[in-house]
């Protein structure tokens, strides 16, 4: 199977079945009745230039109407509430299972199972986008499948539901010191696709 877009993605994440994910608005009045007291502004385009990583929840009126005067149409911008700022991100990363040959596995391979290409970061508490961009190393085979079992721990179980459903997936993915999301769960998968 296959996430064709990003529209699919987004309705499969909404949904639950993508693992962790954090509640997100289109709405400013929604957002504020959600009373989470931590937002991210971003904008609906891919590459926008209307993103305000971290918003207290006092604060989100005046910040989006900095970005509508900065030119921001209401309609391209949403609200996503964001863990505790001082949750810090234990790992950012982007992996892949890279193909295998026909008849090699049976059945759903394991993480330990698969050639894998990883690119990651620890330790930095910024987005994930410019946090690999700035500081990503990458690791291919044997040595992804454990430097991702190492930081995603027992998180790691929800990438194997995801390729076990996508297995052609790229994954996006950061965890932190602290359960956060609609499942109160340290991993926030971002993305899942193969579009």
């Amino acid at each position: 199977m296959r996430i064709p877009d990003k529209a699919t993605f987004n309705a499969l994440s909404q949904r639950g079945l993508l693992g962790n994910f954090l509640r997100t608005w289109k709405d400013i009045d929604e957002a504020k009745a959600s009373h989470a007291p931590w937002f991210t502004i971003q904008g609906t385009q891919p590459q926008s230039p209307y993103f305000v990583p971290v918003v207290a929840d006092w604060e989100l009126e005046e910040r989006a109407a900095e970005l509508i005067w900065r030119g921001a149409r209401l309609e391209d911008i949403y609200y996503r509430a964001i863990p505790d700022p001082r949750a810090g991100r234990i790992v950012n990363l982007e992996v892949r299972r890279d193909s295998m040959p026909d008849g090699y596995l049976k059945g759903v391979p394991s993480i330990e199972d698969t050639r894998m290409h990883l690119v990651y970061s620890a330790g930095n508490n910024i987005n994930l986008r410019h946090d690999l961009s700035a500081n990503g190393t990458t690791v291919t085979g044997l040595r992804a499948a454990v430097t991702l079992r190492h930081y995603l721990q027992e998180d790691v179980d929800v990438l194997e539901d995801i390729w076990a459903r996508y297995p052609d997936a790229v994954i996006e993915a950061s965890r932190f010191t602290r359960p956060c999301g609609v499942l109160n769960r340290k991993l926030v998968v971002w993305e899942v696709r193969n579009f």
